[in-house]
């Protein structure tokens, strides 16, 4: 099949298991990313870029993943981005969100021991 023939197909089949009025066996679609994609960051005051591979090629989705930066209060670039590795079509930009995020106040709670900035991906669909 192409691929317009099994989206066609796959739209057809899921509107026929929502609809009340047709009666067809379920199943359960779940997505595949194909590509490997990556988050680059670098802080400010030391400069240095950092990567990470945040979602693996074959992953399933939805799917929700957590980077912490330790010591941290912000004052850094990330940037989210296929993996070198990944084969995309000639002519598409391998970025796909860039991010900057600026100092931030501590906690009283976080003071003696450090503090902790999180960010969380939650990826409710295919990004690609």
């Amino acid at each position: 099949m192409n691929s317009l023939e099994t989206v066609a197909r796959g739209a057809a089949l899921q509107s026929a298991m929502l609809s009340p009025l047709f009666s067809v066996a379920s199943f359960v679609v779940e997505e595949y990313n194909a590509l490997p994609v990556s988050i680059q960051y670098s802080f400010t005051d030391d400069g240095s870029k950092n990567t990470k591979e945040i979602f693996g090629k074959g992953s399933m989705f939805p799917l929700q993943k957590t980077v912490t930066f330790d010591n941290k209060l912000g004052d850094m670039q990330l940037l989210i981005k296929y993996s070198p590795e990944a084969k995309i079509l000639e002519g598409l930009p391998y970025e796909i969100a860039e991010y900057k995020v600026a100092t931030g106040k501590p906690q009283k709670s976080a003071v003696k021991g450090g503090s902790k900035v999180k960010f969380q991906f939650k990826v409710e669909n295919n990004i690609h």
